[in-house]
């Protein structure tokens, strides 16, 4: 089992900025990582490479 221990809520740990997308790694990993997004409307991510396989939660 992994130690990473949330100490807050996801929501609260990224914030929202007008006409950006806001990233924020929470777990860096040498088999990988995890990202957390926050979207403006009518943003999106351009398409990119990456060594590690892809996943993204709404």
């Amino acid at each position: 089992m992994s130690s990473l221990i949330l100490k807050e809520k996801l929501i609260d740990s990224i914030t929202y900025q007008d006409g950006s997308i806001v990233s924020k790694q929470i777990v860096k990993k040498p088999n990988g990582n995890i990202t957390l997004f926050a979207f403006d409307k009518d943003e999106s991510l351009t398409e990119y490479t990456s060594p590690f396989d892809a996943s993204c939660t709404l």
